[in-house]
This record gives C-alpha cells, sequence and structure tokens, in this order.
C-alpha cells in the first residue's frame, strides 16, 4: 500500500497492490487509499489490513503536505477502497507496525516529515473488534525512526529490530541500533530487550514473520554514526532470529536485489520481499521458511513504471 517511485517526482502513490501466496505472478492493483502516503506504517487483523500515519508529499509544498495522524482500513473479503477508522495520538513516518490477533500496534517513528527530529518512543493501540482511535500505553527502549513498515510477530509479542535516532537536526543520525526489543502482547508494557541482536546496526529494512523466528531482508547496514547517515551500505542480506530463545540474528541468504525502504509480507511458508529503494524497483522476492537460502524472484508490483514504490506498507492475510 502507497509509497512512492522516482517516475512521480516524489508524489506518494495511493494504489494498493494484490499478489498470489498459492501461485508465483505479478500483483494487481485492486483498489485506494484515502490519499497517496509514504514512509508508512501497516499492520493486519484476520480480515483487515490497515495502515497508520505516513506522510503526504508535494515538492511544491502545497497545504496539506506533511505528517498524518489517520488509521486507514482495507477489508480483505470485499478489496473495497481504505476508509478513514480513526487516529493515532501522534502523527508522524518511519514507524513500525506489529499485530496480536486482537490488537494493531503502531510504535516509534519520526513525529515530523522528512526525517527530521522529534522521534517518538511511544507504543501505540487500537483494538481490532471496534474501529476507533488508539491510545499511548507503553514506550520503546529508545526513541526510533525505522522507516519499517511492518515488525516481527510471534503468538505473544511483537519485535522491533534496528532503527536509528538523532539529537534534533535535520537528518543528524547521531545513533542506530542492532538491538532486537520485543514487547508482550498479554499485557500493555513497555519494551525490552530480548537478549538478541541484528549482525550489524540496521535500519530501513523489511520484516518477516514465520510461526517460529523473524526475518529482517535488505536495508541500510551502518558502519559509523556520523552524521549525515555516512558510513551506511544497502544490502540485500537476509537474518534470520528465533522466537523461542535469545540467541543473536544469523545470515542465511540475500535477496536478488540490493534495496531498502521496501515492504515485507508473510503467508505461514513463505515471506516476500517487495519492491523498494537504491535503486527503485519492482521485484517480488520470496523466501523460504522451510530452508535457509537465497530468494528467487517471482514477479514484479505491477505499475506503469518500471520502478516500483519504496517507502510503502504491506500487510498479509494468512
Amino acid at each position: 500500500a502507497g509509497g512512492q517511485n522516482s517516475s512521480n517526482n516524489q508524489y506518494p502513490i495511493n494504489n494498493i497492490h494484490k499478489f498470489s501466496f498459492t501461485s508465483d505472478g505479478n500483483s494487481t492493483d485492486i483498489a485506494d487509499m484515502i490519499q497517496g502516503l509514504r514512509y508508512v506504517q501497516s499492520t493486519h487483523s484476520t480480515i483487515a489490513g490497515y495502515v497508520m500515519g505516513g506522510t503526504t508529499h508535494d515538492p511544491s509544498g502545497s497545504p496539506g503536505t506533511g505528517p498524518r495522524s489517520d488509521i486507514q482500513k482495507f477489508i480483505y473479503a470485499t478489496e473495497a477502497n481504505m476508509t478513514d477508522v480513526g487516529d493515532v495520538p501522534t502523527s508522524g513516518e518511519g514507524a513500525i507496525g506489529v499485530s496480536s490477533i486482537t490488537h494493531g500496534y503502531r510504535l516509534g517513528g519520526g513525529h515530523n516529515t522528512g526525517g527530521t527530529a522529534p522521534y517518538g518512543r511511544n507504543i501505540e493501540k487500537w483494538a481490532f473488534s471496534t474501529d476507533g482511535n488508539a491510545t499511548d500505553i507503553a514506550d520503546m527502549l529508545t526513541y526510533s525512526y525505522l522507516n519499517t513498515a511492518v515488525g516481527n510477530v510471534s503468538d505473544t509479542h511483537g519485535y522491533i529490530g534496528g532503527g536509528g535516532g538523532h539529537t534534533g537536526a535535520p537528518y543528524d543520525w547521531s545513533y542506530v541500533w542492532d538491538t532486537i526489543q520485543k514487547m508482550p502482547f498479554a499485557s500493555d508494557s513497555n519494551a525490552v530487550d530480548s537478549g538478541q541482536d541484528l549482525i550489524a546496526p540496521r535500519t530501513n529494512q523489511a520484516n518477516l514473520s514465520s510461526d517460529t523466528h523473524g526475518y529482517c531482508t535488505g536495508g541500510r547496514s551502518m558502519t559509523s554514526a556520523v552524521p549525515p547517515l555516512a558510513g551506511y551500505t544497502t544490502d540485500n542480506v537476509i537474518q534470520k532470529f528465533p522466537f523461542a530463545s535469545s540467541s543473536n540474528a544469523t545470515d542465511v541468504g540475500d535477496l536478488t536485489v540490493v534495496r531498502n525502504m521496501h515492504s515485507g509480507t508473510s503467508s505461514h511458508t513463505y515471506g516476500y520481499s517487495t519492491a523498494g529503494y537504491t535503486p527503485y524497483n519492482n521485484v517480488i522476492d520470496k523466501v523460504s521458511f522451510a530452508t535457509d537460502g537465497n530468494a528467487t524472484d517471482v514477479g514484479d508490483i505491477n505499475i506503469t513504471s518500471t520502478n516500483g514504490p519504496g517507502y510503502g506498507g504491506g500487510c498479509f492475510h494468512r
């Protein structure tokens, strides 16, 4: 859902694309968001996908440009356009979304636009059973701007790996983390250090989840905290960590393309990393949960440009 590509001069797009888990192939454009958004956060219930916040952007600076607080909902069974069903407490972009069976959560993010401060550490929650606003229930360990759309989820916890933050000046990235945090679904409690780390400090990755493991694909691996964004490398690494133990993430394969700011979705048997940036691409990569190894290119996000959307959000119906 949403994002932007290099052919539209940074104007966000509002397309909702769908591709099959049962057969490989290209996506189809089936519906629209309320407005075009980039840097969106997304999550899902068993019957609907959600997009929270994000940023509208018009390079001319026209009215209405800036961070949003809307919670938009897309019902899988009808495939009608998204509707506005509530708000998160803080407008902004670059947060991460996770979900339990009953609730959606939005974590961290920038409360401004363009990657500038202030960054948030809020954990915000709303119920899937009744449309309405989210409430601020807890905090992450650190202020964080991840640019990742979906976090890792087990049956009992949401997981947030990596992310970055800065001291206040635009694009002054003072910290980038390798820490994997986790938050419980059973209580409204702060996130804690899971005792696990990614293989390097990282942001802008796409996350996938099997029933037993979390996956972090691609993103920017930071080799220096010297601003502005000094020392980062965009890569195609697939990392994997277990939900049941405190083992660190390990490198288990590669995506077919180097990318960041892409979207992640998951079935029970495969994860999918789609589209992305640096460079813009429209590739749908498929990752097997049963066997470690490289991803395979199984289709394209089928938009008019060969450049696929970066900064978009992924939801999955499984």
